[in-house]
């Protein structure tokens, strides 16, 4: 058995876990002891237990005091039986860009595989209960986990007073700020927003991009994807790109303000060769904005997304975008709440988790020609 990269007590998770989805392992049918179980896979018993309980905690065997541990029988549970059950909270639902249209698929995804239950509401409808109410509701309802789509949080907040009553675990499944998890008490995936954002701007210069411009989003921070602006004018310098301030828009998440400010960049004496978008749908406008003047994508202007809306693929051409991976997060967050019973109320003392994920840049047909201005600026000086 291989145990490089990955922990033991993954490895061993993993192994009995397709065991059992693939009906090696019987509904019903009784595991060895752990002395036996850990002998043959080759582990210590502490591994053992902690895969165990990972494999209760998805409901997929129950350990029974003097008798031993048992596959549970799957064709039962989907027809009811003690199924675990999440409430997931989100606001924002009906907004496009809001990243938990797309964190939600995986979410279902992963409750579907796992054969639990979920029950989805609104910021609005929590925040119509009392404390008291919301605890004796969710109880009777058979909540055990909550998944909160939330992040920016002081701990303040009368939602977070109502949740914090119920007693449950919880975990938040997009944030960049640590603090979430304090602010909270509930275990949270962390995305690097700086280096999933660089990461565009450094394939632009890759491709020989200098004069590239930004479209980013006005907020209530001075800080642009985690960046200052003289940050992000450093930032701009170190890949050897123009740091002309016109080449810096800032606008709210509005179609006009947005085409307008693409509108304004292109009018420009020296256009850019490359625009950065604050997101994919910002671009979506930019995209607008480029055909109605007539300039091509990528041949003459190139653009780059951020977030990865699963749209920017049916983009005439195809959009360039770093992902963020909206899906897995779902699925992660949901394998993350179905593991709380390692580290919520645990025997012994565990931290919170803090669950870093992945992004990985999407390279497509919009950042697809290489440029060569930055060859011939360099032979110049």
């Amino acid at each position: 058995m291989q145990m490089g990269m990955e922990l033991k007590k993954d490895i061993v998770f993993n192994n009995l876990r397709e065991n059992i989805l693939s009906g090696k392992l019987k509904g019903g049918q009784k595991l060895k002891n752990e002395l036996e179980l850990s002998r043959e896979m080759c582990v210590a018993k502490k591994t053992l237990r902690s895969a165990l309980a990972r494999l209760e905690a998805e409901g997929l065997i129950a350990r029974i005091p003097a008798k031993g541990t048992f596959i549970l029988d799957r064709t039962e549970k989907a027809s009811g039986g003690n199924k675990r059950k999440f409430l997931i909270i989100a606001k924002g639902q009906s907004e496009i860009h809001m990243p938990f249209n797309y964190i939600m698929p995986g979410i279902e995804n992963k409750i579907a595989e796992l054969n639990f239950d979920s029950i989805s509401c609104s910021f609005e409808h929590v925040l119509s209960l009392s404390p008291e109410e919301a605890e004796k509701s969710f109880k009777s309802s058979g909540i055990d986990g909550i998944i909160f789509c939330s992040n920016f949080l002081h701990g303040n907040e009368r939602i977070l007073q109502i949740l914090k009553k119920t007693g449950l675990p919880g975990v938040i499944p997009h944030t960049d700020k640590i603090k979430d998890k304090a602010a909270t008490g509930y275990a949270i995936q962390l995305y690097d927003e700086k280096a999933s954002f660089r990461e565009g701007l450094r394939h632009l210069a890759e491709m020989g991009h200098c004069r590239v411009a930004s479209i980013m989003h006005k907020g209530f921070t001075p800080y642009y994807r985690g960046y200052s602006v003289d940050e992000y004018f450093s930032m701009l310098e170190k890949f050897g790109m123009d740091t002309d301030k016109a080449l810096f828009q800032t606008t709210t998440y509005d179609a006009d303000e947005i085409k307008s400010a693409a509108t304004e960049l292109m009018k420009q004496h020296m256009p850019p060769t490359a625009i950065m978008c604050f997101s994919d749908f910002y671009a979506i406008h930019v995209y607008d904005v480029l055909k109605k003047m007539s300039f091509r994508i990528p041949d003459d202007v190139a653009v780059m997304g951020y977030c990865g809306y699963p749209g920017g693929t049916l983009l005439q051409p195809s959009l360039s975008t770093v992902d963020l991976q909206y899906f897995e997060i779902g699925k992660s967050a949901v394998e993350l709440l179905a593991r709380s019973g390692e580290w919520f109320n645990a025997k012994e003392k565990t931290a919170i988790p803090v669950l870093r994920t992945a992004y990985k840049l999407v390279t497509r047909e919009s950042t697809a020609i290489k440029r060569f201005e930055r060859k011939m600026m360099e032979a110049v000086l």
